[in-house]
């Protein structure tokens, strides 16, 4: 198991790490809306959401270099707001 850090997303707080790669698979962990740059966390859930892909995309990117083609989420989504994540997705991914 090797352990991933980047500074292109927030640090983690508390016990764990931003992720880590086992095999060929890369676990991260929930990422937060907070921009790493400057500590700022956007207005409305549109902008959260956007930063919390952006932070999970940096994430990807130092343990694969490139992440296209390669993300799974999974979690529990009201059907209006999976709907809305997934046109954010192919903004961002």
């Amino acid at each position: 198991m090797k352990m991933i850090h980047t500074d292109n997303a927030p640090g983690a707080i508390g016990p764990y790490s931003q992720g880590f790669i086992v095999g060929d698979l890369v676990y991260t962990s929930g990422q937060i809306p907070v921009n790493p740059a400057d500590g700022t966390i956007p207005e409305g859930i549109a902008a959260q959401a956007e930063q919390s892909c952006k932070n999970v995309a940096a994430v990807l990117e130092a343990a694969l270099r490139s992440y296209q083609g390669r993300a799974l989420y999974e979690g529990a989504l009201p059907e209006e707001t999976l709907a809305r994540l997934q046109g954010l997705y192919g903004l961002i991914y």
